[in-house]
């Protein structure tokens, strides 16, 4: 399975982990070989030199025990039976470990013995010497030497040395080789993983190149619609815009030819009716022309109020300022609201639709005052300063909640429009019994004095 593995794609920043284990085995492994080939020799070599120190000890206590039965029978001759002795210490030939047996006497001098064993190699063997001495009674009258081989005992443990050798050999190569194996197949793995993982972000940093195009594209896919979409919003609050402004002066049209041709024939007939009266003494047809005169009266009356609601023309008249104060006196006298007018003349001019909007907005506020506040007191606040016209009705009635479509009419809703195509803001303060304050914001245009805009409405008039 990891011969597969093609270790010759990994980049070469990936760590060499076979030579890293590598090194660090090495030295286990000679350990290894180390404590193996010398650890049953060793092992062997105490055991057996053990043993043989015991039998060598034995052998001599042997010995000596047969020499102290000797010396109490015979004790001034069983230095001179040499025969004897060597007869007796034929009987330790068996025991090939055992090299020699030396006696010494009471002055410390060998007895006379041939070797008893016959070994001959005592210059040539590893010897250890194991002595006991003879006592008879308190004084001792002699020493039992036995020298044994160590010779086997090294033998064996050479055979074992060369043995646990190549099984300590064996053993560090595989101790060596498995790990060094399992890393090599390891490094291969990693390497493999480190290229696809470079071949994954060369794929990832490509499609993350693909994405960006595509999000530019998108992106100016959306700039594009959204300058479209801006453009097609300008382009209908500009006609918006004319559409309000041609409605403004076909109602101030319809106001000037109710005002001009309708209401000066209506006050025609008027006076036609009472120069009747006043001629004719008919209680009839004096009561009749009275009657006239009340209904000629209250027509042009509410023509007055049909042409003062269709087109303002006390704007082209006296102004914006004079016409909010005409305006919020007439409510004040007809609705018997308290009414604190606060509206500053403006310094410059105001443009005609912005200008019809303020009177208009004003307008529609007190008529939803009237008409849904249940107020006493109303407060109406004009400013044109540089920054811009400021408009604010406020008033103490019921008020309401303006996060409810359902208590939100029409009117509002109109003076939202205006304000919007005009590129203003609106506000609305209001809660349940806390009153409702209207704040309206509209950008300052124009220029000059006020009077030369009203000549110039005049003139064209």
């Amino acid at each position: 399975m990891t011969s597969a593995i093609p270790r010759d794609e990994a980049p070469e920043a990936v760590p060499a982990i076979s030579r890293f284990v590598g090194a660090r085995m090495l030295p286990l492994a000679l350990f290894l070989i180390l404590v193996v080939a010398l650890s049953a020799p060793l092992a062997s070599v105490v055991l057996g030199t053990q043993a043989l120190d015991g039998r060598a000890d034995a052998t001599a206590r042997e010995v000596a025990g047969w020499i102290r039965g000797e010396v109490q029978q015979r004790p001034a001759l069983w230095r001179y039976d040499t025969a004897k002795v060597v007869e007796h210490l034929r009987a330790y030939a068996v025991d090939e470990d055992v090299e020699t047996i030396v006696v010494v006497d009471e002055a410390g001098l060998p007895l006379p013995l041939d070797d008893p064993l016959d070994r001959g190699r005592l210059a040539a063997t590893r010897l250890r010497w194991a002595a006991s001495e003879v006592f008879l009674g308190p004084r001792r009258v002699g020493t039992v030497w036995v020298a044994v081989s160590a010779e086997r005992i090294l033998r064996d443990a050479l055979w074992l040395f060369l043995l646990f050798s190549s099984l300590g050999v064996a053993l560090a190569v595989l101790m060596y080789r498995i790990p060094l194996r399992a890393a090599r197949d390891a490094e291969g793995r990693i390497r493999h993983l480190v290229a696809r993982l470079e071949r994954s972000r060369a794929d990832l940093a490509g499609l993350n190149r693909h994405l960006e195009a595509k999000v530019d594209e998108r992106s100016s896919e959306l700039r594009d619609a959204y300058d479209r979409l801006r453009d097609h919003e300008r382009h209908l609050r500009e006609l918006s815009s004319q559409a309000l402004a041609q409605q403004e002066h076909e109602r101030r049209a319809i106001a000037r030819d109710l005002h001009d041709s309708v209401g000066q024939a209506l006050t025609a007939v008027r006076i036609h009716l009472r120069l009747i009266s006043e001629r004719d003494r008919d209680p009839e047809l004096l009561h009749m022309a009275e009657r006239s005169i009340g209904l000629i009266d209250e027509a042009i009356e509410e023509i007055r109020r049909t042409v003062k609601r269709l087109g303002p023309a006390i704007l082209d008249d006296l102004g914006l300022a004079e016409a909010l104060r005409r305006h919020c006196d007439d409510f004040a006298e007809r609705t018997g609201i308290l009414m604190d007018r606060r509206i500053e003349d403006p310094a410059a001019v105001i443009p005609d639709d912005a200008e019809s909007a303020c009177y208009r907005i004003v307008q529609e506020a007190l008529t939803n005052v009237a008409r849904h506040a249940g107020a006493r007191s109303v407060q109406v606040g004009f400013q044109a300063a540089d920054t811009g016209i400021h408009l604010q009705v406020r008033d103490d009635g019921t008020g309401f909640d303006p996060s409810r479509r359902d208590t939100v009419g029409r009117g509002l809703v109109g003076i939202r429009e205006r304000v919007e195509l005009l590129g203003g803001t609106l506000s609305i303060v209001s809660a349940p019994g806390e009153g409702c304050t209207l704040r309206v914001a509209l950008p300052r245009a124009g220029g000059g004095d006020p009077a030369d805009r009203r000549a110039v409405a005049a003139a064209g008039a």
